[in-house]
C-alpha cells in the first residue's frame, strides 16, 4: 500500500503532544472513497470527513478531534496521492465578467500557513462596539459538523448563509473572563454590529493555520488582478485527467514542504 507522509499545518500543536511536528501519513482514496463521494446523500461535510477518516493511516487523533484547517490539508493530499497534483476549473473576472480556465497544481500551488510554539489557544481580541474582551478557539472537525446539522434543522429562509452565525459563536469560549455557553454565544453573535463580527473574523483568520483558498488571479482578457474563493468542483474528485507520480513512501524532506512557499498557477 502506497503511504505519503506529510506535515500537518498545525505542526502538532494543540494536540497534547501526540502529534510530535504534526507528521501524518495517508493513503491514496480506493473505490469504497469513491462510493463515498458518489453518494446522492447530502451530507457533504460528513462524507469528506469520513474520507479523510478512512485515508488517515496515522491514527493518534481521531479525525473528529483534528484542527479544521489541518483536515482540509489532508483532504488536498489526498486528492493529490490519488489524482495528480493538476486542477482546473473556471474563473469569472469581476470587472470584465468574461470567464477563463485556471489551472493549479493542489495543494502546492496554494500558500499555507502554520502554527508556531509562540501560538496559543484560547486568544483574545477585543470587540470595537461592545467593549468587550472575547476569548477564541479555532474550530475542529467537530464542530463543522454541528454546523452542517444546524443548517440542515433550519428552514430555508430567503438569502444568506444561515450556518454563518452559529459558525461564529462557536469560536467564543469566554466575554470578560466569564465562561459563555453555546446559546448565549449564538445569541451574541445574532446581535452584535458587523463590525464586532469581522473582528471576531479576522482575528481567526490571523491566528489560524491551514492552506489559503483564496489564490490571486490575472485576467488574461482585461488584466484584471483579483482574489476569489477556489471552488471544488466535480473534477476535484473526479478529474478529467490523471497524473500521478509515485516514487514510493515520502521521507520528510518530500511530501509538504513544497507547500510553504504557495505560489497560484498561470490562467488559459
Amino acid at each position: 500500500m502506497y503511504v505519503e507522509r506529510v506535515q500537518l499545518p498545525s505542526r502538532g500543536f494543540f494536540y497534547g503532544g501526540v502529534l510530535p511536528g504534526g507528521w501524518v501519513e495517508v493513503r491514496p482514496m480506493s473505490t469504497q472513497e469513491e462510493s463515498l463521494l458518489l453518494s446522492p446523500r447530502s451530507e457533504r461535510v460528513k462524507l469528506l470527513n469520513r474520507v479523510v477518516d478512512l485515508c488517515l493511516v496515522t491514527r493518534a487523533v481521531p479525525v473528529t478531534n483534528l484542527l479544521s484547517s489541518d483536515r482540509y490539508f489532508l483532504l488536498f493530499v489526498i486528492r493529490n496521492i490519488t489524482f495528480g497534483p493538476h486542477y482546473e476549473y473556471r474563473v469569472k473576472c469581476p470587472s470584465c465578467k468574461s470567464r477563463f480556465n485556471w489551472k493549479l497544481d493542489i495543494p502546492s500551488g496554494l500558500q499555507l500557513k502554520v502554527l508556531t510554539s509562540e501560538d496559543k489557544e484560547p486568544f483574545e481580541v477585543l470587540l470595537p462596539v461592545l467593549g468587550k474582551k472575547v476569548q477564541l478557539r479555532l474550530l475542529r472537525v467537530s464542530d463543522e459538523e454541528e454546523v452542517a446539522r444546524y443548517v440542515e434543522s433550519k428552514p430555508i429562509a430567503g438569502e444568506g448563509d444561515t450556518g454563518h452565525f452559529y459558525r461564529l459563536s462557536r469560536h467564543i469560549v469566554n466575554v470578560d473572563g466569564v465562561k459563555v455557553d453555546s446559546s448565549a454565544a449564538l445569541t451574541m453573535c445574532e446581535n452584535m454590529e458587523s463590525a464586532d463580527s469581522l473582528t471576531i473574523e479576522r482575528s481567526v483568520e490571523v491566528h489560524d493555520s491551514g492552506l489559503v483558498l483564496t489564490p490571486s488571479y490575472a485576467c488574461p482578457k482585461c488584466g484584471e488582478e483579483f482574489e476569489r474563493l477556489m471552488p471544488l468542483t466535480d473534477d476535484f474528485f473526479r478529474p478529467r485527467v490523471i497524473a500521478i507520480s509515485r516514487s514510493g513512501r515520502q521521507e520528510p524532506e518530500g511530501g509538504a514542504k513544497a507547500v510553504t512557499e504557495g505560489k497560484v498557477g498561470a490562467g488559459s
